[in-house]
Protein backbone atom coordinates (compact mmCIF):
# COMPACT_ATOMS: atom_id res chain seq x y z
CA UNK A 1 0.00 0.00 0.00
CA UNK A 2 2.16 3.07 -0.45
CA UNK A 3 5.77 3.18 0.73
CA UNK A 4 5.11 6.56 2.38
CA UNK A 5 2.84 7.61 5.57
CA UNK A 6 1.85 10.18 7.96
CA UNK A 7 3.44 9.01 10.74
CA UNK A 8 7.07 9.81 11.28
CA UNK A 9 9.07 6.46 10.90
CA UNK A 10 6.04 4.36 10.20
CA UNK A 11 7.20 3.61 6.28
CA UNK A 12 8.42 0.28 7.03
CA UNK A 13 5.67 -1.10 8.89
CA UNK A 14 3.19 0.11 6.21
CA UNK A 15 4.94 -2.16 3.86
CA UNK A 16 5.27 -5.32 6.55
CA UNK A 17 1.93 -5.11 8.11
CA UNK A 18 -1.61 -5.22 7.47
CA UNK A 19 -3.00 -1.81 7.69
CA UNK A 20 -6.06 -2.10 10.56
CA UNK A 21 -7.74 1.13 9.36
CA UNK A 22 -8.54 -0.21 6.10
CA UNK A 23 -10.54 -3.62 8.10
CA UNK A 24 -12.16 -0.82 10.10
CA UNK A 25 -13.36 0.77 7.55
CA UNK A 26 -14.45 -2.22 4.93
CA UNK A 27 -16.16 -3.93 8.35
CA UNK A 28 -17.92 -0.44 9.87
CA UNK A 29 -19.22 -0.35 6.09
CA UNK A 30 -20.33 -4.20 5.63
CA UNK A 31 -18.40 -4.86 3.08
CA UNK A 32 -17.63 -7.84 1.82
CA UNK A 33 -15.15 -7.74 -1.63
CA UNK A 34 -15.33 -10.15 -3.75
CA UNK A 35 -12.85 -8.16 -6.34
CA UNK A 36 -9.68 -6.02 -4.77
CA UNK A 37 -7.48 -4.28 -6.86
CA UNK A 38 -4.44 -2.63 -4.79
CA UNK A 39 -2.31 0.71 -6.11
CA UNK A 40 1.04 0.48 -4.09
CA UNK A 41 0.52 -2.59 -3.02
CA UNK A 42 4.17 -2.76 -1.17
CA UNK A 43 4.98 -6.45 -0.09
CA UNK A 44 1.35 -6.96 -0.29
CA UNK A 45 0.89 -7.51 3.85
CA UNK A 46 -2.47 -5.98 4.00
CA UNK A 47 -3.53 -7.26 0.23
CA UNK A 48 -2.64 -10.88 1.76
CA UNK A 49 -4.69 -10.32 4.96
CA UNK A 50 -7.98 -8.84 3.43
CA UNK A 51 -7.71 -12.26 0.81
CA UNK A 52 -7.75 -14.42 4.44
CA UNK A 53 -10.61 -12.55 5.66
CA UNK A 54 -12.61 -12.09 2.83
CA UNK A 55 -11.99 -14.37 0.57
CA UNK A 56 -10.96 -11.54 -2.03
CA UNK A 57 -9.23 -11.83 -5.79
CA UNK A 58 -6.54 -9.47 -5.11
CA UNK A 59 -4.33 -7.81 -8.05
CA UNK A 60 -1.65 -5.71 -7.04
CA UNK A 61 0.26 -2.42 -8.40
CA UNK A 62 4.00 -1.90 -7.38
CA UNK A 63 6.56 -0.44 -9.27
CA UNK A 64 9.06 -1.27 -6.75
CA UNK A 65 10.93 -4.73 -7.93
CA UNK A 66 11.98 -5.85 -4.80
CA UNK A 67 8.47 -5.24 -3.40
CA UNK A 68 6.74 -6.74 -6.01
CA UNK A 69 8.62 -9.98 -5.44
CA UNK A 70 7.30 -10.26 -2.13
CA UNK A 71 3.89 -9.85 -3.03
CA UNK A 72 4.10 -12.13 -5.90
CA UNK A 73 3.50 -15.18 -3.90
CA UNK A 74 0.58 -13.64 -1.78
CA UNK A 75 -1.51 -12.01 -4.04
CA UNK A 76 -3.36 -13.39 -7.05
CA UNK A 77 -1.64 -11.11 -9.73
CA UNK A 78 1.06 -8.64 -9.28
CA UNK A 79 1.58 -6.21 -11.97
CA UNK A 80 4.66 -4.01 -12.05
CA UNK A 81 4.84 -1.11 -13.26
CA UNK A 82 4.43 2.74 -12.71
CA UNK A 83 0.69 4.03 -11.79
CA UNK A 84 1.78 7.43 -13.17
CA UNK A 85 1.41 6.42 -16.49
CA UNK A 86 -0.10 2.90 -16.45
CA UNK A 87 -3.15 2.11 -18.64
CA UNK A 88 -5.90 -0.55 -17.86
CA UNK A 89 -6.07 -3.56 -20.18
CA UNK A 90 -9.50 -4.25 -21.36
CA UNK A 91 -9.05 -7.91 -19.65
CA UNK A 92 -8.14 -6.62 -16.23
CA UNK A 93 -11.58 -6.77 -15.20
CA UNK A 94 -13.73 -4.62 -13.29
CA UNK A 95 -13.18 -4.41 -9.12
CA UNK A 96 -15.80 -3.60 -6.13
CA UNK A 97 -12.76 -2.41 -4.08
CA UNK A 98 -9.85 -0.23 -5.50
CA UNK A 99 -7.19 0.52 -2.51
CA UNK A 100 -5.21 3.79 -3.08
CA UNK A 101 -3.48 4.97 0.24
CA UNK A 102 -0.62 6.70 0.70
CA UNK A 103 -0.49 7.18 -3.37
CA UNK A 104 -1.81 10.00 -4.35
CA UNK A 105 0.20 12.55 -2.35
CA UNK A 106 3.69 10.64 -4.61
CA UNK A 107 1.33 11.46 -8.09
CA UNK A 108 2.04 14.68 -10.87
CA UNK A 109 -1.52 14.31 -11.64
CA UNK A 110 -3.72 12.31 -9.29
CA UNK A 111 -6.93 12.85 -10.65
CA UNK A 112 -5.51 11.51 -14.03
CA UNK A 113 -4.97 8.03 -11.86
CA UNK A 114 -8.26 8.55 -10.36
CA UNK A 115 -9.89 9.17 -13.95
CA UNK A 116 -8.34 6.00 -14.71
CA UNK A 117 -9.70 3.99 -12.09
CA UNK A 118 -13.00 4.53 -12.47
CA UNK A 119 -13.38 3.10 -15.65
CA UNK A 120 -12.40 -0.26 -14.00
CA UNK A 121 -14.79 0.02 -10.43
CA UNK A 122 -17.59 -1.88 -10.87
CA UNK A 123 -21.02 0.56 -10.88
CA UNK A 124 -21.56 0.96 -7.30
CA UNK A 125 -17.79 0.00 -5.95
CA UNK A 126 -15.80 1.82 -3.49
CA UNK A 127 -12.24 3.52 -4.16
CA UNK A 128 -10.20 3.43 -0.39
CA UNK A 129 -8.28 6.59 -0.65
CA UNK A 130 -5.84 7.75 2.26
CA UNK A 131 -3.61 11.09 2.50
CA UNK A 132 -1.78 13.48 4.87
CA UNK A 133 -3.49 16.13 6.09
CA UNK A 134 -1.83 18.73 5.81
CA UNK A 135 -4.10 20.49 8.01
CA UNK A 136 -2.76 18.92 11.04
CA UNK A 137 -1.48 21.18 13.77
CA UNK A 138 1.85 20.12 13.54
CA UNK A 139 2.70 20.99 10.07
CA UNK A 140 0.89 24.16 10.73
CA UNK A 141 3.14 25.22 14.10
CA UNK A 142 6.31 23.80 12.26
CA UNK A 143 5.54 26.83 9.28
CA UNK A 144 3.67 29.70 11.38
CA UNK A 145 5.59 29.47 14.44
CA UNK A 146 9.14 27.94 13.48
CA UNK A 147 9.07 29.05 10.07
CA UNK A 148 10.08 26.08 8.84
CA UNK A 149 9.32 23.11 6.16
CA UNK A 150 12.04 20.77 6.77
CA UNK A 151 11.62 17.48 4.39
CA UNK A 152 12.29 14.03 5.43
CA UNK A 153 12.53 10.52 4.19
CA UNK A 154 8.48 9.54 5.84
CA UNK A 155 5.48 11.40 7.46
CA UNK A 156 3.75 14.52 6.34
CA UNK A 157 7.42 16.17 5.26
CA UNK A 158 7.95 13.37 3.24
CA UNK A 159 10.56 14.62 0.57
CA UNK A 160 8.84 12.00 -2.44
CA UNK A 161 5.34 14.49 -1.49
CA UNK A 162 3.78 16.20 -4.84
CA UNK A 163 0.52 17.15 -4.12
CA UNK A 164 -0.86 18.06 -0.61
CA UNK A 165 -4.13 17.92 0.97
CA UNK A 166 -6.61 19.37 3.63
CA UNK A 167 -10.28 17.84 3.96
CA UNK A 168 -11.92 20.16 1.18
CA UNK A 169 -9.16 19.77 -1.13
CA UNK A 170 -9.52 15.79 -1.15
CA UNK A 171 -13.06 16.25 -1.42
CA UNK A 172 -12.93 18.52 -4.28
CA UNK A 173 -10.45 15.98 -6.47
CA UNK A 174 -13.12 12.90 -5.79
CA UNK A 175 -15.97 14.78 -6.32
CA UNK A 176 -14.32 16.51 -10.02
CA UNK A 177 -13.36 12.70 -10.73
CA UNK A 178 -16.84 11.12 -10.49
CA UNK A 179 -17.01 9.79 -6.91
CA UNK A 180 -18.85 10.35 -3.63
CA UNK A 181 -17.75 10.27 -0.55
CA UNK A 182 -19.76 7.74 1.99
CA UNK A 183 -17.45 7.48 4.45
CA UNK A 184 -14.57 9.41 6.21
CA UNK A 185 -11.84 8.17 9.29
CA UNK A 186 -9.80 11.11 10.72
CA UNK A 187 -6.78 8.97 11.72
CA UNK A 188 -5.82 11.39 14.86
CA UNK A 189 -2.73 11.80 17.35
CA UNK A 190 -2.26 14.25 20.21
CA UNK A 191 1.18 13.32 21.36
CA UNK A 192 3.92 15.80 20.93
CA UNK A 193 7.73 15.74 22.29
CA UNK A 194 6.74 16.24 26.08
CA UNK A 195 3.72 15.51 28.40
CA UNK A 196 2.80 19.05 28.89
CA UNK A 197 2.48 19.42 25.07
CA UNK A 198 0.34 16.94 24.46
CA UNK A 199 -1.72 17.76 27.39
CA UNK A 200 -2.20 21.13 25.79
CA UNK A 201 -3.07 19.06 22.86
CA UNK A 202 -5.37 17.61 23.99
CA UNK A 203 -7.35 20.66 25.37
CA UNK A 204 -7.10 22.58 22.39
CA UNK A 205 -9.07 19.28 21.10
CA UNK A 206 -12.14 20.41 22.35
CA UNK A 207 -11.75 23.64 21.34
CA UNK A 208 -10.44 23.75 17.23
CA UNK A 209 -12.05 22.05 14.51
CA UNK A 210 -11.41 17.77 14.63
CA UNK A 211 -9.26 18.54 10.98
CA UNK A 212 -6.36 20.21 12.72
CA UNK A 213 -5.60 16.81 14.82
CA UNK A 214 -5.98 14.53 11.58
CA UNK A 215 -2.60 13.53 10.55
CA UNK A 216 -4.59 11.32 7.85
CA UNK A 217 -7.65 11.27 6.27
CA UNK A 218 -9.20 7.71 5.27
CA UNK A 219 -12.31 8.07 2.60
CA UNK A 220 -14.50 5.81 0.66
CA UNK A 221 -15.63 7.29 -2.08
CA UNK A 222 -18.23 5.30 -4.09
CA UNK A 223 -18.63 5.30 -7.67
CA UNK A 224 -21.36 7.51 -9.27
CA UNK A 225 -22.95 6.69 -12.70
CA UNK A 226 -22.83 9.00 -15.31
CA UNK A 227 -26.19 9.06 -15.71
CA UNK A 228 -26.73 10.02 -11.98
CA UNK A 229 -23.85 12.95 -12.42
CA UNK A 230 -26.12 15.24 -14.56
CA UNK A 231 -29.35 14.04 -14.32
CA UNK A 232 -31.52 15.73 -17.06
CA UNK A 233 -35.14 16.99 -16.81
CA UNK A 234 -38.05 15.94 -19.12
Amino acid sequence: MGSGSSDTGAAVAYNTMPRTDIFQAINERGLSPVRILSIGAGCGATEEALKAQYGSYVVGIEVDQELASQARDRLDEIIVTDVETYEFPPDIGRFDLILCTDVLEHLRKPEALLDRVKRVLEPDGLVAICVPNVRYWHAIYTLVIKGDWRYSKSGLFDASHLRWFTRKSLDRLITQNGLEVVYLMRKKRFTAATPWRSAVIRALSLLLPHDFFAYQFLVLARNIPPQSQNPTTS
